[in-house]
């Protein structure tokens, strides 16, 4: 487990829970683990990394550590620089399919990229990932009739 699969977990976690103790929780994040020891040591790591972005404060109590939200994930913030080929890029991406789908309410200015862009690029990923599932279960399907024939 890297210390990025660590951290996702946790903030998967952290949004329905403002809590974390390694020995009590660990195990209700990931039921499975390969290497307990290597997997306890990458949510070490990534704890005191979301403790250093000020996302949680830990504190010792008795023999346990415990890691509490400062504030609910909702809101916490992130802010991204994009290089100018980036948001080209993004722009791009977002007003081809504003294009293809016939409606402009969502275009985007390469000079102004906004939260919502990335919001809409997220959507326009999602459509095309379900359209590559469908296609690979149509694909799959046509496979096993194939066999039983």
């Amino acid at each position: 487990m890297t210390i990025q699969d660590a951290s996702n977990e946790l903030f998967t976690w952290f949004e329905k829970t403002d809590s974390f103790e390694m020995g009590r929780d660990l195990k209700k994040v990931l039921p499975i683990v390969d290497n307990e020891e290597e997997t306890m040591v990458a949510f070490k790591i990534a704890l005191e990394k979301l403790e250093e972005m000020q996302l949680i404060a830990s504190k010792d109590y008795g023999d346990k550590k415990y890691y509490i939200l400062e504030k609910h994930m909702d809101a916490f913030q992130q802010n991204v620089d994009l290089g100018p080929w980036t948001a080209k890029f993004v722009a791009g991406e977002i007003n081809e399919f504003c294009t293809i789908i016939e409606d402009s309410t969502d275009l985007c200015q390469t000079s102004s990229i906004q939260e919502k862009d990335i919001r809409n690029l997220v959507h326009v990923v999602h459509f095309y990932k379900q359209k590559v599932l469908e296609k690979e279960a149509i694909i799959s399907g046509e496979n096993n009739n194939e066999e039983e024939s």
